[in-house]
This record gives C-alpha cells, structure tokens and sequence, in this order.
C-alpha cells in the first residue's frame, strides 16, 4: 500500500454555529481549571455542560445519529447501569459519580453525532495545547506542596486554597507535551515556541513527582519522535532529524535544570527512586485485591458499586475499574471502538489523533480516569478528527493552514 500526499491550498471553513464552538471551547478550559474555579461557582461545570448538550441538540434539529464509538460507549454505560441488579452496593460510586458519566456519555453521543469540519477540530486542538500550556506556566509560578500527603516534592498548581490531585495535574500537562512534540517534529511550525512549551510542561509534570505523568511525556515525546506521520518521505531520515531536535531540545532543559536544581530536584528524586517503584503508593496492594474480585466475577462483574477496596481506596487503574463493575464483557465493549480508533489512526499514519488517544489511554492504567474529563475528551477529539479523516482523506494539523490529502 502506497500512500501519496499532496497539499490542498483550499480551506474548510468551522461550520458549526459559532456559539456552539464558543460554548465548546469554554467546556475545555473549563475541563482543566473546574477544580480551581469551584471555589467561586461550586460544581456549576455540570450545568453548563448539560446547557451546552441541549442547545447542542436543538441546534442539530433533534437529529443524533449514533456510530461505533457513541453505541459501544452507550451500550457499555446501559449495561453498566443494568449490572447495579447484581451489585451489593458496598461503595457508593454509583451515587457519587452517576449523574457525571451520564454527562460524559451524552457527550459522547451528541458530539460525535456527525463529521465535524476542519476549522472546528482545528481549534479545539489549539484551545487544548494553549490551556495545557497556561496549566503549566502556572503550576511553575503558583506552586506548593500537595496538602494530602507529607512529601513536600510533590509541588502542584494552587490557586484560591484549591489543589488538583498531582497525578490529574501532570495528565493534563501532558496535553501540550504532546501537541508540542508533535508540532514540533512532524509540522515543523513554531519550533521555539513548541520547545518552550514542551520543557515547561515537562518540568512541570516533574514537580508533580508522578510517575505516570512522567512515562506519559516519555511516550508522549518518543511517539511523536519515532511514530511514522503522514508527511514522512523517508523514514529512517525523518526520525534521525527528529532525534537530533530533540537531543538540542533535552540539552537545553538539561541547562536549565542544571541553573534551577533546587526547584525539581525533589521531583526527580521521587521520579529516579526505581527501588521504591515497586510499592507504586499501594497500587500493586490496591491491584491485588481487584483481582480478587475480577477473579470471582470475571465475566459480567461484581456489578457497579458492588466491590470494596482497601478503606475505600480506589483502584488507581480505570481498566481494573471496569473490569470488577462489568466484567471482561463490559471491558470489550467499551475498549474495542477505541482500539479501532487508535488502530486507523496508525494505519493512515494520523498520529496526532494517536497522540491524542495515549492522553487519554495512558493515565488510565495508573489512575481511576471513569470520571476525569482529560479521559473522555482525548477519547472525543480522537474519534472525531478519525471520523473526518474517514469522510475527507484528509489530515487534522495544529498551525498548518493547509490540508493534506491521501491517496490511498
């Protein structure tokens, strides 16, 4: 199979209604500073989200097609409600956090009803790089050690008294880390600015101390790297060129780092620590006794809320999650339309979308991401810049105010 690209000078405008991407583009910020903005509005994201799904609808004429990802995610999430018959209810997840995944599956359902255009997916993936971005200038300036744990290396954004979880806070770095290596090396635009953004964001992610974060900027920065891109010519060339880059880009972090060692050292010696790696903060411990119970209802699942962990810990893993509330059967529903998108989005080197989708898919082994935004809106923009590739021939870029078109 041969893949040809040429460049089309023609643009496609954003054709959704304006105050839909507006509304849209609030809906991102907001995924990213809610915690901190809570303190001023409470936990008012979700109105706005079910205000924003409505007039969503209504602006598609009542018209929501479902596809592979919104059917399997909405079979998933029935079955998943379905499963409470056979649930002992010995946690209280299903209270806690049911109105949320109702949200995050309309979501799903409404946004990915139909192909969106360029200049819409085009924004989105800029509103996400400048708000990641803005995540980790600030969580340089208005740093402090995370109030609920005693290790002072694990320095988070505080902004108003408000704290995010360290290991929430470096998946959301990792957004622009990831949109910066890869505009970096496969666009070619902005090259300082990319680096810039990657350095900060990485530095930022180190003074979280989380170790998920830091492997997801390591796979991040090395897909981006060494994943084929639908403008290589010549491979091998292309990742020598890419690794030069990046070597030049490590060097001057390395400066860097070396001039404000007594700001990140704490981090990296948390992050260097592999003889500690072992205990994870539990999570082997926590790992453990979810298999326990994947063991007894390997199937179907204990059922939603029908399982306890270590004094009402959670599992720090979302694929241990789904497998001990629904099941191996639920876990393929759910992961098998993601696969299938993560798989077409390699197949048609598209590896922005497949940067997009490690945002999403990475954190996840180490946290319980069910109910995080960073989780489902990687998941959304994924599949719909896949869904335009599918409709168009043609690629999603970050800068470039060309298209590319493939002839496949």
């Amino acid at each position: 199979m041969k893949i040809h690209v040429k460049l089309q000078s023609k643009r496609i405008g954003c054709s959704e209604p304006p105050v839909l991407t507006v509304m849209f583009c609030i809906y991102i910020m907001l995924s990213f500073f809610e915690n901190y903005l809570a303190r001023f509005f409470g936990s008012s994201t979700k109105y706005f989200l079910l205000l924003m799904l409505c007039l969503w609808v209504y602006c598609e004429h009542f018209k929501i097609r479902l596809n592979i990802l919104s059917s399997a995610v909405l079979t998933w999430f029935v079955y998943k409600v379905i499963s409470i018959a056979w649930s002992s209810m010995e946690n209280n997840d299903v209270r806690a956090h049911l109105f949320s995944q109702i949200g995050m599956v309309l979501l799903v359902t409404i946004v990915t009803s139909r192909v969106r255009s360029r200049g819409f997916l085009q924004l989105i993936l800029r509103v996400n790089y400048g708000c990641s971005f803005l995540f980790g200038v600030l969580s340089i300036i208005f740093r402090s050690p995370y109030l609920r744990e005693s290790l002072t290396s694990r320095q988070v954004l505080t902004l108003w008294g408000q704290q995010m979880d360290p290991n929430n806070c470096a998946a959301f770095l990792g957004i622009a880390v990831g949109l910066g290596a890869y505009s970096m090396f496969c666009e070619k635009k902005h090259r300082v600015l990319n680096a810039i953004v990657v350095l900060v964001n990485s530095g930022a992610i180190i003074l979280t101390g989380s170790r998920g974060g830091f492997l997801l900027a390591v796979l991040l920065v090395a897909g981006a790297m060494l994943l084929p891109n639908w403008n290589m010519r010549t491979i091998g060339l292309d990742i020598i060129k890419r690794m030069a880059v990046m070597i030049v880009v490590a060097f001057v972090g390395i400066v860097l780092l070396s001039r404000y060692t007594d700001i990140l050292q704490d981090g990296l010696a948390r992050l260097l620590a592999f003889d500690n790696y072992e205990g994870g903060s539990e999570r082997t411990d926590l790992w453990a006794i979810a298999l326990k119970h994947i063991e007894r209802h390997p199937l179907f699942g204990c059922g939603w809320g029908g399982y306890t962990i270590r004094n009402g810990m959670a599992i720090h893993n979302t694929y241990l999650t789904i497998l001990c509330d629904t099941g191996m059967f639920g876990l393929v529903i759910f992961i098998t339309p993601i696969i299938y998108t993560g798989c077409y989005a390699l197949k048609k080197r598209a590896l922005s979308a497949v940067l997009i989708l490690m945002i999403s898919l990475v954190p996840a082994c180490t946290l319980d991401s069910i109910n995080k935004r960073y989780f489902w809106n990687a998941i959304i923009i994924a599949f719909m810049m896949v869904q335009y590739i599918q409709k168009t021939g043609r690629y999603i870029q970050i800068w470039d105010d060309d298209e590319a078109e493939a002839e496949i």
